[in-house]
């Protein structure tokens, strides 16, 4: 018997940044996120290459002066030590995740996992004088992969198909969606703008406030903090006040 042929299509975390759904799984997608965030980061890219060191850029020093930097791309920080790069030829790793405890204290790392923590933008609390009432919508990743991807990229709760899509009317202007993707838990929210959107085969609720989680919260989880022992193959079902606001409080914490 022929073993089981392995599922390649596999995502990190969501992550709350405009441009990337996902946190990196490999040092392609590390390329491409400090892409996203070098000018925030205080770099100027001057190149990026396929040998060693894999970019060069500037940043400015303490005097105010931009000096070279080079810089080596990796998933994980102890992956430079593996692949036996040359650590005297090298400024700055930048990486998803900074598990190299022995690292040369010449090289500075980046890890971008805590870095994006400064750029994601932050969703107002709830307004109290709104009506707070807390939803948790399955993104039916299953059956239509596509209406979860669009929720979780575009900020909005969606449900297709006669019998499902009206329920998408329960929501209403403040209430606060959580969104649940099957095998997985929460892995976004938002507040429902109230501009109801239908089309033939689905509404649609915009939500703005939005924010993408950076950890996703189980099944589990979510039971737990509520203490409640919740269905989630309901397309939409709604929390009591208390389980919403101490579900909202885990997922985001308010300053």
């Amino acid at each position: 018997m022929k073993g089981r042929k392995r599922n390649t299509d596999v995502v990190g975390d969501p992550i709350n940044l405009p441009g990337l759904v996902y946190g990196p799984v490999n040092e392609q997608g590390v390329v491409f996120l400090f892409g996203l965030l070098a000018k925030d980061l205080g770099y100027q890219v001057e190149c990026v290459q396929s040998r060693f060191p894999d970019c060069v850029a500037r940043k400015k020093n303490s005097e105010g002066k931009w000096e070279k930097v080079k810089i080596e791309f990796e998933y994980r920080s102890s992956d430079f030590r593996r692949h036996e790069h040359d650590a005297s030829s090298c400024d700055v790793i930048v990486c998803w995740e900074h598990d190299w405890g022995g690292c040369p204290p010449k090289i500075e790392v980046r890890e971008l996992k805590k870095e994006i923590n400064r750029f994601s933008t932050p969703p107002e609390p709830p307004d109290p004088d709104g009506p707070g009432r807390y939803h948790v919508l399955n993104t039916n990743i299953t059956n239509i992969p596509q209406d979860h991807d669009r929720m979780v990229k575009e900020g909005c709760a969606i449900a297709t198909g006669s019998g499902y899509k009206e329920k998408i009317e329960r929501i209403s202007k403040g209430d606060i969606v959580f969104l649940y993707q099957s095998q997985v838990g929460i892995v976004a929210f938002g507040t429902a703008t109230g501009d109801l959107k239908k089309t033939r085969s689905s509404f649609i609720m915009p939500l703005k406030p939005f924010n993408r989680l950076t950890r996703s919260l189980s099944a589990q989880e979510i039971k737990k903090v509520c203490g409640v022992n919740y269905r989630f193959l309901p397309t939409l079902f709604s929390l009591d006040p208390d389980a919403g606001r101490k579900l909202l409080t885990v997922v985001r914490p308010w300053p």
